[in-house]
C-alpha cells in the first residue's frame, strides 16, 4: 500500500516507531494551514491588545 503510495509511512529509526497516515489531498493540508494561520493572527491581535493596553497604562502613570 505504501509503494502504490494510498499510505504514507514515515520511519523513526531511534525510536523503532513505522508510523501510517492517509496521504492528505491538497484541500485538507490547505485547510490544516489556513487554521494555523488563523490561530497565529489571534495570537497576533492579542498581544498588540496587550502592548498597547500597557502603553496607555504607562502614559497615565508618566502623568500623574
Amino acid at each position: 500500500m505504501v509503494q502504490s503510495k494510498q499510505l504514507h509511512a514515515k520511519i523513526d529509526r531511534p525510536a523503532q516507531i513505522v508510523t501510517f497516515a492517509r496521504k492528505k489531498t491538497a484541500n485538507e493540508v490547505v485547510d490544516e494551514w489556513s487554521s494555523d494561520v488563523s490561530k497565529l493572527l489571534a495570537l497576533v491581535e492579542t498581544t498588540c491588545h496587550l502592548i498597547n493596553k500597557e502603553i496607555m497604562i504607562n502614559k497615565i502613570k508618566a502623568k500623574a
